[in-house]
C-alpha cells in the first residue's frame, strides 16, 4: 500500500509539472499550485486507506478470539474501538505523510 501511495503521489506531481509545461513551470505560481495538488492528493488517499487499515485492527481481534478479554478489562466499548482506531491509523498516516516528504521538497 506504502508503494502505491507513493506512486499516486509520484503522478500528481508528475501530471502538474507536465500541465504547467516549461515555460511556466519557471513562473511564480507553479510551486504552490503544485504543492496544493499535492496536499489535496495525499488526503484524498489517507480518507480513503484509513478506514479499511482501521477495520482490519478490530476484526483481527474478534478473529483472533481476543475481544473477550478486552470486554473483561474495565474499558468501556468506546475506549477499546477509539483505542484500536488511533493505534492502527498513527503509523500509516505518518508513513504516508514522511512518504511524501520528498514530493512536496519538488514542488
Amino acid at each position: 500500500m506504502q508503494v502505491l501511495f507513493v506512486s499516486v503521489l509520484g503522478a500528481i506531481v508528475d501530471g502538474d509539472l507536465d500541465a504547467a509545461g516549461d515555460a511556466d513551470f519557471v513562473g511564480a505560481g507553479a510551486g504552490p499550485r503544485c504543492f496544493l495538488w499535492l496536499i489535496f492528493g495525499q488526503l484524498v488517499l489517507l480518507v480513503l486507506l484509513v478506514p479499511g487499515i482501521a477495520a482490519v485492527a478490530i476484526t483481527g481481534e474478534k478473529e483472533a478470539m481476543t475481544m473477550e478479554m478486552l470486554y473483561a478489562s474495565r474499558l468501556s466499548p468506546i475506549q477499546i474501538v477509539l483505542g484500536k482506531i488511533v493505534a492502527a491509523v498513527s503509523y500509516p498516516v505518518m508513513a504516508g505523510l514522511l512518504s511524501g516528504l520528498p514530493f512536496v521538497c519538488c514542488c
